[in-house]
């Protein structure tokens, strides 16, 4: 894959993430098999910590 399908993929889930109040069991989950950038790794950290 990719580095730009990876990103595209992470975008897509880090809305996802957001806008369906996914459990941070789910959010941890979805980190550590999908995201591989720093910079998605970093935003999907920070969707949890907002709750």
């Amino acid at each position: 894959m990719g580095l730009d399908h990876q990103i595209l993929l992470e975008a897509d889930h880090l809305v996802n993430a957001g806008e369906s109040g996914d459990s941070e069991e789910a959010i941890y989950r979805m980190r550590e098999v999908l995201f591989r950038t720093p910079t998605g790794t970093a935003l999907l950290d920070q969707i949890d910590l907002a709750r």
